[in-house]
């Protein structure tokens, strides 16, 4: 079951990647939360898939379309798979090119992602999943 957590966590960043925001958010729970790194939107909770989509949109358009997000490396640990992720694109106002390295857990319930949570690391998302490298 693990192996495929990380084929669905895989799949839904090449969605994204893609503006493909309707096929991204199928890999989620319709009752998923996300929690984005350091405040990407607004810092609040985003919760159900119409909440991610709009919060995915919003981004998007913040960097011209040009939003993306790279995985370093997809980690499984059980009922969860820890993400180590590369953002990179350039502010739609400012024209400022942006890359950012951090790590999310997704937890997985009924088969689809409930809960993405950000860490500014590998080991503190490894930590938060109770697995230790």
């Amino acid at each position: 079951m693990s192996d495929e957590n990380v084929d669905r966590v895989r799949e839904a960043f090449e969605a994204f990647n893609r503006g493909d925001f309707d096929t991204a958010v199928a890999f989620f729970h319709p009752n998923a939360e996300w929690i984005p790194y350091l405040g990407a939107v607004d810092g609040s909770i985003y919760r159900g898939r119409a909440a991610l989509k709009a919060m995915w949109a919003e981004l998007n358009d913040n960097f011209s379309g040009s939003l993306r997000l790279e995985l370093e490396e997809l980690i499984d640990c059980g009922h969860s798979v820890v993400a180590v992720v590369e953002a990179s694109g350039t502010g739609t106002t400012s024209g400022v090119e942006v890359h950012q390295r951090w790590a999310q857990l997704a937890a997985i319930r009924d088969g689809l992602v409930f809960r993405v949570e950000p860490f500014p690391d590998k080991a503190s998302a490894l930590e938060a999943a109770r697995m230790s490298e």
